[in-house]
This record gives structure tokens, C-alpha cells and sequence, in this order.
């Protein structure tokens, strides 16, 4: 980052294992689409970056107060590039070097259901800290709606015929609708 002080944070090229497939800068935050584009007026091309490389200057993550220890394992890449950019900083994205990233390698003893719950209930973080009360309730039905759909297609698939990867979308989307369900009984509470 050097002199450069539009940048507070930085993220290079993120490649898969094999170094075939990359992991570009988002533009939207999670959610973000649904919610209404509250964040776009914010600094700079890129909304957030994967946090499997991350460079931040120390006074920029002292401003933050670091990462937040609400996130474990998801979200938390999200997160501070929000907190980054709402000091005025931009996202910078350095495509001259990549680094290889082997996702989901911390989770390899856990179920595609108990990864993609942990995911989602990191996203639901996001929701409550960065969009009002109401809009994360939308954003939450939003993701509900779809999940149920997808949920019920997946289980049609696997009434007619070999599991394979259908399976794997079935417990995905039948965690995502757990997790959105579960935030529901919370605030009901």
C-alpha cells in the first residue's frame, strides 16, 4: 500500500487449489441487493474481499478495533471491509500476485449442512449489524423464500433418481431454510 492511502485494505488474486478458478473483489455486501444498495455510496470500486489474504495498515485496523469476534470461521471478511470503507478507505485489489487459497479446508470433518449453517447464520450477523431491524427481516425472508423452492426441487431430484450432487444441494438449501427459521424463533422470543 505504500504512500497510497486511498487503500485500507488490500486483497491480491485468489486462486483454488488447482490455480484454475479465481475468486474475484465483491461488489455488494451480503444481502446488500435486497436490502436496497445502502452502501454504494461508499468509497471505491470493490465492496469486500475474501479474507484468505488481507493486507490493512495497522492504523486503519486500529480504527476498526480489528476484527469482530461476533464472526467465527464466515463473514467476518465482509465485515471489516465494510467497517474499512465506512472510514472513507477504498478496497484495493492487486492482480499482479495471487496466492492460493484451499477453501473449506478448515471444515473438511464437517457435513455440507453444518458448513453451509455456519455460513448462514454469519450472514444473518451481518444482516443484524449492518441493515436495520426491518430490512434484515427482509433480506432474511428474501433468502428464505428462495431456499424453500430450492429445497423442494432438490428433494424432487432425489425421489427420481442417483443422489450424487443433489444430495449436496438438498442439505444446503435445508440448512439455509434451518438457519432463517431458527433467526425467526429468535426474534420471536
Amino acid at each position: 500500500m505504500g504512500n497510497n492511502f486511498k487503500y485500507g485494505l488490500v486483497s491480491t488474486k485468489i486462486l483454488d487449489a488447482s490455480g484454475e478458478k479465481e475468486t474475484k473483489p465483491k461488489k455488494y455486501y451480503p444481502g446488500e441487493k435486497q436490502a436496497g444498495l445502502p452502501y454504494q455510496h461508499l468509497p471505491g470500486e470493490f465492496a469486500w474481499v475474501l479474507g484468505a489474504c488481507m493486507m490493512i495498515p495497522h492504523q486503519v485496523y486500529a480504527a476498526v478495533q480489528g476484527f469482530d469476534e461476533d464472526y467465527f470461521l464466515y463473514g467476518e471478511d465482509a465485515d471489516i471491509c465494510l467497517r474499512v470503507r465506512q472510514l472513507g478507505y477504498e478496497i484495493g485489489y492487486y492482480t499482479d500476485v495471487h496466492i492460493k487459497h484451499v477453501g473449506g479446508a478448515s471444515e473438511t470433518t464437517n457435513s455440507c449442512y453444518n458448513r453451509i449453517y455456519k455460513k448462514h447464520t454469519a450472514l444473518h450477523i451481518f444482516y443484524r449489524k449492518h441493515y436495520s431491524a426491518l430490512v434484515a427481516a427482509r433480506v432474511i425472508k428474501h433468502e428464505l423464500c428462495q431456499a424453500k423452492i430450492r429445497k423442494f426441487y432438490y428433494k424432487c431430484l432425489l425421489k427420481l433418481g442417483p443422489k450424487g450432487k443433489a444430495l449436496e444441494k438438498y442439505d444446503r438449501y435445508r440448512a439455509i431454510v434451518d438457519v432463517c427459521l431458527d433467526a425467526r424463533r429468535k426474534e420471536n422470543a
